[in-house]
This record gives structure tokens, sequence and C-alpha cells, in this order.
């Protein structure tokens, strides 16, 4: 992930320390923040797409507090991560009748001891974890998304690949906003530019296939804060990736990467 330019040891708000340890790929089947942890060191020297790291982020991930002497996510500076101005008037409101924004965070904890969630897999600790929560949820986490987990946040979607199914076809019932529709567009006029179906295809979620069936586009186009999105569409579309007689696959792997280096940049640490 080229912007990993020097992995850090995790910080609680703002604290470093040694480097994080090293390890596998998020496929090993580890969970959450402790397999980004895991991954520091060769991330920093292997770009990584955003579907991968957003793997390494979903629910019952963990980013363990310094405090428990283990590691969690490197941050790569000190700036704060963007903090998006809240759910946009363009995304319908299609989560559960009574939802809350501000409630989702509180839910999923509920969530995860309804699932039995390890301890050891939840970010920050079960004590901190509505705060960090609140944190990603304006920093990296779309109106879609935060709607999409109310919804789907419950003990009949306890396992990672039923909650992604839940979580993919509630986008079905929700409209991208302008920011989104325009990083796809600008994404298909920089990789695609032959395929008229590219805009449309890269945000459908094909419920037969399943979860493992969406890329990076598919996440970005959905998943992400506008600020995510905004910063996503000027650094990961055009000239930025560009390469004249390059195919679909190289391109899209080049905006995944960009994706995912700026997705890392924007996760919260710990609070104290």
């Amino acid at each position: 992930m080229p912007s990993l330019r020097s992995p850090r040891s995790p910080r609680s708000s703002g604290s470093s320390g040694s480097s994080g340890s090293s390890g596998s790929s998020g496929s090993s089947g580890s969970s959450g923040f402790a397999r980004l942890a895991r991954l520091a060191r060769f991330v920093a020297l292997a770009p990584m797409p955003l579907a991968t790291v957003y793997a390494c982020t979903s629910n019952g991930a963990v980013i363990a507090d310094e405090d428990a002497s283990t590691t969690t996510v490197p941050r790569t500076d000190a700036a704060t991560p963007p903090v998006d101005s809240g759910p946009s008037v363009d995304a319908r409101t299609d989560g559960p009748a009574s939802f809350d924004p501000s409630k989702v965070c509180a839910q999923e904890l509920e969530y995860f001891a309804v699932c039995k969630t390890p301890p050891n897999d939840i970010n920050c600790t079960a004590t901190k974890f509505e705060a960090w929560c609140t944190l990603n949820q304006a920093a990296t986490d779309s109106a879609q998304r935060v709607r999409a987990r109310a919804a789907c946040l419950d003990a009949k979607h306890c396992t990672s690949s039923v909650l992604k199914d839940c979580l993919y076809k509630s986008y079905g019932t929700q409209q991208q906003t302008p920011a989104q529709a325009k990083l796809v567009a600008d994404y298909c006029a920089t990789c695609e530019p032959a395929d008229a179906t590219c805009a449309t295809r890269k945000i459908a979620y094909d419920a037969a296939k399943g979860p493992s069936s969406i890329d990076d586009v598919y996440l970005a186009a959905w998943e992400l804060s506008e600020a995510l999105t905004v910063a996503i569409d000027q650094k990961c579309t055009g000239p930025a990736i560009a390469d004249a007689g390059a195919d679909a696959g190289s391109c899209q792997k080049r905006f995944g990467n960009c994706a995912g280096s700026l997705f890392v940049d924007a996760l919260p640490d710990c609070p104290k």
C-alpha cells in the first residue's frame, strides 16, 4: 500500500511505540484489525487493494488497546482522519423504522454479545468500543453502511458471510449520493471507458454469487464516507492511475491499492 510509508506501532490517542509484528495476509482466516496489524510491515512493501484492507476492519474486527500490550493498525501520520458531515439527504433511509445513527455502535456492541464474539475480536476492547466505533463511523462509514448495519446487526446474521450478504442486499434498496455516483463514473471513464454497463455493473450485488463476488469499486461506491469518497475520486481515478494500454483488471488493481491506502489513513486510533 503506497501510502504506508513507514509503519509505526498502534497508537492510543496519539501515543506511539515500537513497530507491530509481521504476519500473514488478510485471507489467512484471522479476524479484523489483528489481521491488519500483523500485515503492517508487509503492507509497507506490497500494495493491498481496498477489498482486502476493508475486510480487515469489518464487524468483529480487533484493534486492541495499547494498555493490553497488543498491536493495532499502524497510522502513517498524525493527521486527524477526515470526518464525514453526516448522512446525505440524497440517500434514502431504508433502515429500520426506529433507525438512529447515534445508537448503531451500541447496537453493534450488543451484537457482539449475542453472537458470542471473542473479547479479543472487539475493537479497542469492549469498554472502549463504542467510543472508537463512533469515531470510525464518522470517519469512514457511508450513510448507507450505517443504515445497513442498523438493519443487519442481529442474531440472524452472526457469521461474517451472512452479515455481509445482508449489508450488500441493503445497498440495493438505497440510492447513491452524487459523490458516490461521480466516483463510479470517473472510475469507469478511467478503467473501462468502452463498457457502457460499467456504472451499473460496478454497484450491483449478485446474491447468487455471494459476498466474495464484490470488488474494490463496489466497496468504494457504497460503504465509505463522503469525505473518503471525494478523496478517492480525486486521487484514485483519472491521470492518477491511468496507464495507456493497460487492461481493466490492472487499472482496477491500481484503483483498489490507492483507495485502500486512503482508507487506512482515515482509520481512527483507540481512545484513551
